[in-house]
């Protein structure tokens, strides 16, 4: 595992951090004689909140943190309200007609968007100092410094991995209001029993819509699917291994999604091309490399292998993620980022509370870190689509 700094845990975060250049700006009074707890408390916010950029190495959990690193530091935007809520337009007005010379008009007065709404998911974490480690550290402004840096930095890593590790976990069996609206509930998976593909991607298991739209009444995941609205279903296709059968399910899901394969490698780095992610577990990504090797050309017009090692179909960069390891259906998602957005509760983006005392651990004193969010996709049919086991 590559050592992570602080730096990088901050900025995918996306917090404020203030640059200090020395410990004399900090303004943090070094305690001298006795001290009370009511004043460590105080000691203690001002350090936290006056952290630099310092750097720290730590081991992350997992390979890759896709939705904090990219997704969530790149493209969230602050809403407020109950619930994050819009309209989506699922239906065309049916005033395109052919007519004769002086034919009337007739116009069609139709409703064609539909309300969605997204429920807030509440988040927590917390980190807690005591007071004989702040006083043990508190002679010195670097040390007391270093030390509540590592301190909020525990908070942080545990917000970071629970998110991520949602963020790709399996649907819940209900709409509970703890766990996030990962990739498994915008994205159905192919659940037929023969090779197929199509927009057949209905809602969860449990659920009876997403978003409050309802993508389908029965045959979710198959070509089988009816009722409910056929522009919420999001496209799905399956596979029995990686082979040739599989790079054309992909192909056309690459297709059907209207992805662009960029000319140049350069132009992955540039709108709309840095929009489109192709996301899979390790052990995929790496059957993928050998299926490829093994037809004699690394670098074909489908399957290609870029110079820093990045696999691309069509065009568009595989990321693989160790939080999709124990999907055994071994998926593929598609996903355009301009479409799917995370949403932050305007004055709830990663909130640090002033620390609290317990009456039963009266010198040690916790510091809770919030977060209120959750997550929309505005077009599941162009925003995200699977090609996985089936």
């Amino acid at each position: 595992m590559e050592p992570f700094t602080l730096l990088a845990i901050a900025a995918l975060l996306g917090l404020a951090l203030i640059a200090v250049s020395g410990a004399d700006e900090l303004g943090v009074p070094i305690p001298t004689g006795d001290i009370t707890n009511e004043q460590l408390m105080d000691l203690m916010n001002v350090t936290t909140r006056a952290l630099d950029k310092g750097r720290l190495d730590v081991a992350l959990d997992h390979n890759t943190y896709e939705f904090m690193d990219t997704l969530l530091r790149q493209d969230k935007i602050e809403e407020t309200g109950t619930a994050i809520m819009g309209r989506i337009k699922l239906d065309n007005a049916g005033n395109a007609q052919f007519v004769d010379p002086y034919e009337a008009a007739a116009p069609n007065v139709v409703s064609t968007t539909w309300p969605f709404v997204v429920p807030w998911r509440l988040m927590r974490s917390h980190f807690s100092t005591e007071r004989h480690e702040i006083l043990m550290n508190a002679g010195d402004r670097v040390k007391l410094y270093d030390y509540a840096d590592l301190k909020r930095l525990e908070g942080l890593i545990d917000m970071c991995n629970m998110i991520e590790e949602s963020f790709w976990a399996d649907a819940p069996a209900s709409n509970t209001a703890k766990a996030l609206w990962g990739i498994k509930v915008w994205a159905g998976k192919y659940l037929h029993t023969a090779d197929g593909a199509g927009y057949y991607g209905g809602y969860p298991t449990g659920w009876t819509d997403v978003a409050g739209i309802a993508p389908c009444t029965t045959g979710g995941g198959t070509p089988s699917v009816t009722g409910g609205h056929a522009k919420w279903r999001n496209f799905c296709a399956g596979y029995k291994r990686i082979d040739s059968h599989f790079i054309d399910q992909c192909i056309l899901t690459h297709t059907r999604m209207k992805f662009k394969a960029p000319i140049l490698a350069e132009q992955l780095l540039k709108a709309p091309y840095d929009r489109y992610r192709i996301y899979c577990n390790v052990a995929s990504s790496i059957a993928l490399g050998s299926f490829q090797r093994k037809r004699g050309d690394d670098n074909g017009p489908e399957v290609a292998r870029l110079a820093n090692g990045t696999m691309v179909i069509m065009g568009t960069p595989i990321v693989p993620t160790d939080c999709l390891d124990a999907d055994t259906s071994d998926p593929f998602y598609f996903a355009n980022r301009a479409f799917f957005k995370p949403v932050v509760l305007s004055g709830d983006n990663l909130r640090i509370d002033t620390p609290i005392r317990d009456r039963d651990q009266s010198d040690v004193f916790t510091t809770f870190i919030w977060l209120t969010a959750n997550i929309k996709c505005t077009n599941r049919r162009q925003g995200i689509a699977v090609c996985n086991k089936y």
